[in-house]
């Protein structure tokens, strides 16, 4: 049996799985169907990699319903002659109940807008802080190497530090 022949069969079908994954464009390509059950993460089982692009989304989405506050145009309706008449009365009634609801809402938008931010200032703060670890565990690799060189050749010279 060929090992090297085998390691290079199993490095190009982690590379094709990789390039797959990568190209896939969400859960729903992934599994070939849209998946309307929620399911429990288990973040600890996640590479770095997977929780990275994770929090990314996660961020992403906090971000993109920061504002609580119904938007007009969102109400809508699906009957046909009744529609629009149902329309203008809901958007009356959001019109009437936001003079109540505006002030909390505009404070929950606020908040909102706060937590993602405070969010993203950790993600980047611990993405910079694996950068500085990766660059220190690169020096120290190259430290222990230098070190080793060094027995390796005073062991050479009889043990003669030159």
């Amino acid at each position: 049996m060929n090992v090297e022949k085998t390691l290079a069969e199993i490095h190009d079908v982690k590379r094709d799985v990789m390039i797959w994954y990568r190209s896939a464009a969400g859960m729903t390509e992934l599994a070939g169907e849209t998946v309307d059950k929620q399911y429990p993460l288990d973040l600890w089982e996640m590479s770095d990699r997977e929780l990275d692009a994770w929090m990314g989304d996660q961020l992403t989405i906090l971000n993109d319903v920061i504002d609580p506050r119904p938007i007009a145009s969102e109400i809508t309706s699906h009957r046909r002659f009744l529609g629009p008449i149902i329309v203008k009365v809901k958007r009356l009634i959001m019109k009437a109940l936001n003079l109540y609801t505006h002030s909390i809402l505009e404070r929950q938008r606020r908040f909102n807008g706060e937590s993602v931010a405070l969010q993203l200032a950790g993600f980047i703060r611990i993405r910079r802080i694996q950068a500085r670890l990766d660059e220190i565990t690169r020096q120290l690799a190259e430290q222990r190497e230098m070190e080793a060189l060094r027995e390796v050749r005073d062991g050479k010279d009889g043990g003669n530090p030159s």
